[in-house]
Protein backbone atom coordinates (compact mmCIF):
# COMPACT_ATOMS: atom_id res chain seq x y z
CA UNK A 1 0.00 0.00 0.00
CA UNK A 2 0.98 3.57 -0.47
CA UNK A 3 -0.27 5.94 2.42
CA UNK A 4 -0.78 9.66 1.89
CA UNK A 5 0.73 12.63 3.49
CA UNK A 6 -2.37 13.32 5.61
CA UNK A 7 -2.21 9.97 7.13
CA UNK A 8 0.80 9.68 8.05
CA UNK A 9 0.36 13.28 9.68
CA UNK A 10 -3.06 11.49 11.73
CA UNK A 11 -0.20 8.57 12.54
CA UNK A 12 1.91 10.71 14.43
CA UNK A 13 -0.83 12.35 16.54
CA UNK A 14 -1.66 9.52 18.64
CA UNK A 15 -1.14 11.20 21.75
CA UNK A 16 2.73 10.28 22.18
CA UNK A 17 4.69 11.93 24.88
CA UNK A 18 6.95 14.37 23.24
CA UNK A 19 9.20 17.01 25.73
CA UNK A 20 11.66 19.57 23.85
CA UNK A 21 13.61 22.47 25.62
CA UNK A 22 11.12 21.43 28.38
CA UNK A 23 8.06 22.08 26.81
CA UNK A 24 5.39 19.28 26.28
CA UNK A 25 4.35 19.28 22.46
CA UNK A 26 0.90 19.17 22.04
CA UNK A 27 0.97 18.25 17.81
CA UNK A 28 4.30 17.17 16.53
CA UNK A 29 2.80 18.11 12.96
CA UNK A 30 2.04 21.69 14.10
CA UNK A 31 5.19 22.49 16.44
CA UNK A 32 7.91 24.92 15.17
CA UNK A 33 10.82 22.73 15.52
CA UNK A 34 8.92 19.18 13.90
CA UNK A 35 6.45 20.74 11.37
CA UNK A 36 9.13 21.39 8.22
CA UNK A 37 10.56 17.76 8.42
CA UNK A 38 6.91 16.75 9.41
CA UNK A 39 5.90 18.69 5.97
CA UNK A 40 8.93 17.22 4.41
CA UNK A 41 7.87 13.38 4.76
CA UNK A 42 4.35 14.08 3.96
CA UNK A 43 5.42 15.78 0.41
CA UNK A 44 6.89 12.23 -0.54
CA UNK A 45 3.75 10.27 0.91
CA UNK A 46 1.97 12.04 -1.68
CA UNK A 47 4.64 11.85 -4.23
CA UNK A 48 3.68 8.53 -4.25
CA UNK A 49 -0.09 9.43 -5.47
CA UNK A 50 0.85 12.02 -8.20
CA UNK A 51 0.61 11.68 -11.88
CA UNK A 52 4.49 12.63 -12.22
CA UNK A 53 5.70 11.24 -10.16
CA UNK A 54 3.79 7.98 -9.39
CA UNK A 55 6.03 5.84 -12.34
CA UNK A 56 9.19 6.49 -10.53
CA UNK A 57 8.01 6.15 -6.53
CA UNK A 58 5.77 2.85 -7.00
CA UNK A 59 5.60 -0.36 -8.48
CA UNK A 60 2.90 -3.22 -8.62
CA UNK A 61 3.49 -6.19 -7.03
CA UNK A 62 2.78 -9.79 -7.99
CA UNK A 63 -0.82 -9.20 -6.28
CA UNK A 64 -1.62 -5.98 -8.18
CA UNK A 65 -0.89 -3.93 -5.44
CA UNK A 66 0.80 -0.63 -5.63
CA UNK A 67 3.47 -0.18 -3.35
CA UNK A 68 6.68 2.34 -2.50
CA UNK A 69 9.59 1.36 -4.17
CA UNK A 70 11.81 2.50 -1.38
CA UNK A 71 10.41 -0.39 0.45
CA UNK A 72 10.53 -3.10 -2.08
CA UNK A 73 13.29 -5.52 -1.22
CA UNK A 74 15.44 -5.64 -3.58
CA UNK A 75 16.99 -8.99 -5.99
CA UNK A 76 17.95 -7.61 -9.16
CA UNK A 77 20.14 -4.48 -10.12
CA UNK A 78 17.60 -2.83 -11.83
CA UNK A 79 15.69 -3.06 -8.17
CA UNK A 80 18.81 -0.63 -6.90
CA UNK A 81 18.62 1.98 -10.20
CA UNK A 82 14.77 2.39 -9.52
CA UNK A 83 15.76 3.38 -6.32
CA UNK A 84 18.44 5.52 -6.75
CA UNK A 85 16.16 7.05 -9.50
CA UNK A 86 13.22 7.26 -6.75
CA UNK A 87 15.71 8.88 -4.12
CA UNK A 88 17.20 11.69 -6.61
CA UNK A 89 13.68 12.81 -7.47
CA UNK A 90 12.86 12.83 -3.94
CA UNK A 91 15.91 14.93 -3.28
CA UNK A 92 15.22 17.07 -6.36
CA UNK A 93 11.63 17.70 -5.67
CA UNK A 94 12.31 18.83 -1.87
CA UNK A 95 15.81 20.57 -2.54
CA UNK A 96 17.75 18.41 -1.39
CA UNK A 97 18.07 19.47 2.71
CA UNK A 98 16.67 16.09 4.09
CA UNK A 99 19.13 13.19 3.58
CA UNK A 100 16.98 10.86 6.00
CA UNK A 101 13.81 10.23 4.38
CA UNK A 102 12.36 6.97 5.80
CA UNK A 103 14.30 4.11 3.23
CA UNK A 104 17.96 4.04 5.14
CA UNK A 105 16.95 1.53 8.02
CA UNK A 106 14.71 -0.53 5.90
CA UNK A 107 18.13 -1.05 4.05
CA UNK A 108 19.96 -2.75 7.04
CA UNK A 109 16.61 -5.18 7.97
CA UNK A 110 17.56 -6.45 4.05
CA UNK A 111 21.11 -7.13 5.46
CA UNK A 112 19.85 -8.92 8.09
CA UNK A 113 17.65 -10.58 5.44
CA UNK A 114 20.94 -12.01 3.81
CA UNK A 115 22.05 -13.27 6.70
CA UNK A 116 19.07 -15.24 7.79
CA UNK A 117 21.56 -18.17 7.89
CA UNK A 118 23.77 -16.82 10.34
CA UNK A 119 20.27 -15.75 12.68
CA UNK A 120 19.02 -19.19 12.31
CA UNK A 121 22.53 -20.14 14.19
CA UNK A 122 20.95 -18.17 17.18
CA UNK A 123 17.35 -19.25 16.90
CA UNK A 124 15.37 -20.07 13.92
CA UNK A 125 12.77 -16.94 15.12
CA UNK A 126 14.84 -14.77 14.40
CA UNK A 127 15.41 -15.18 10.92
CA UNK A 128 11.19 -15.38 10.17
CA UNK A 129 10.83 -12.15 12.51
CA UNK A 130 13.15 -10.45 9.85
CA UNK A 131 11.40 -12.02 6.73
CA UNK A 132 7.93 -10.58 8.89
CA UNK A 133 9.16 -7.38 9.36
CA UNK A 134 9.87 -7.05 5.70
CA UNK A 135 6.75 -7.65 4.33
CA UNK A 136 5.01 -5.37 7.08
CA UNK A 137 7.22 -2.66 5.86
CA UNK A 138 6.15 -3.32 2.39
CA UNK A 139 2.11 -3.49 3.52
CA UNK A 140 2.01 -0.64 5.89
CA UNK A 141 4.67 1.73 4.66
CA UNK A 142 5.71 3.16 7.88
CA UNK A 143 8.57 5.99 8.02
CA UNK A 144 11.12 3.48 8.93
CA UNK A 145 13.96 4.96 11.04
CA UNK A 146 16.35 3.99 13.82
CA UNK A 147 15.84 4.31 17.11
CA UNK A 148 19.85 5.11 18.99
CA UNK A 149 20.09 4.08 22.31
CA UNK A 150 23.02 4.47 24.90
CA UNK A 151 25.43 1.54 25.27
CA UNK A 152 24.42 -1.10 27.82
CA UNK A 153 25.61 -1.40 30.87
CA UNK A 154 25.43 -2.34 35.04
CA UNK A 155 23.16 1.14 35.19
CA UNK A 156 23.81 0.54 39.46
CA UNK A 157 27.22 0.99 39.64
CA UNK A 158 29.01 4.78 38.80
CA UNK A 159 30.61 5.01 35.17
CA UNK A 160 34.66 5.53 35.62
CA UNK A 161 35.77 8.79 35.40
CA UNK A 162 38.67 7.80 33.02
CA UNK A 163 36.36 5.56 30.50
CA UNK A 164 33.20 7.00 27.96
CA UNK A 165 32.28 3.24 27.61
CA UNK A 166 29.70 1.83 29.94
CA UNK A 167 31.25 -0.73 32.35
CA UNK A 168 30.56 -4.34 32.46
CA UNK A 169 29.34 -5.05 29.11
CA UNK A 170 28.93 -8.33 27.90
CA UNK A 171 30.53 -9.49 25.21
CA UNK A 172 28.83 -10.14 22.14
CA UNK A 173 29.66 -13.31 19.36
CA UNK A 174 30.08 -11.32 16.21
CA UNK A 175 28.38 -12.03 12.92
CA UNK A 176 29.67 -12.47 9.66
CA UNK A 177 30.25 -9.29 7.52
CA UNK A 178 29.15 -11.21 4.55
CA UNK A 179 27.04 -14.03 3.46
CA UNK A 180 28.75 -17.33 2.78
CA UNK A 181 30.64 -17.64 -0.65
CA UNK A 182 28.22 -20.55 -1.64
CA UNK A 183 25.26 -18.80 -0.47
CA UNK A 184 25.44 -15.39 -2.60
CA UNK A 185 23.54 -12.02 -1.13
CA UNK A 186 19.65 -12.10 -2.77
CA UNK A 187 19.27 -8.48 -2.06
CA UNK A 188 22.89 -7.36 -2.88
CA UNK A 189 23.08 -5.68 0.38
CA UNK A 190 25.90 -5.93 2.81
CA UNK A 191 25.47 -7.60 6.31
CA UNK A 192 27.19 -4.88 8.24
CA UNK A 193 25.80 -5.13 11.50
CA UNK A 194 27.92 -6.21 13.73
CA UNK A 195 25.82 -7.19 17.22
CA UNK A 196 22.23 -6.13 16.93
CA UNK A 197 19.62 -3.82 15.12
CA UNK A 198 17.33 -1.75 16.74
CA UNK A 199 14.55 -0.60 14.46
CA UNK A 200 11.51 1.59 15.54
CA UNK A 201 9.08 3.05 13.45
CA UNK A 202 8.47 7.09 13.42
CA UNK A 203 5.10 6.52 12.72
CA UNK A 204 1.78 3.84 13.64
CA UNK A 205 2.52 1.05 11.29
CA UNK A 206 -1.11 1.04 11.17
CA UNK A 207 -3.15 2.93 8.26
CA UNK A 208 -5.20 5.65 9.03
Amino acid sequence: MIRTGEQYRDSIRDGRRVWIDGERVADVTRHRMFQPLVDIRARIYDMAHEEQFRPVMTYADEHGHTNPIANRLPTTQQDWHDKRRAVETVLDEIGGVVTRVGDETVGEVWSLYDGQDVLNEANPRFAENIRRHVQLVIDRDPFHVSANTDPKGDRSKPMPASSSAAPNMKPQRPMRTRPSPNQPSPTGATLNCPTMLLVSFATSARPT
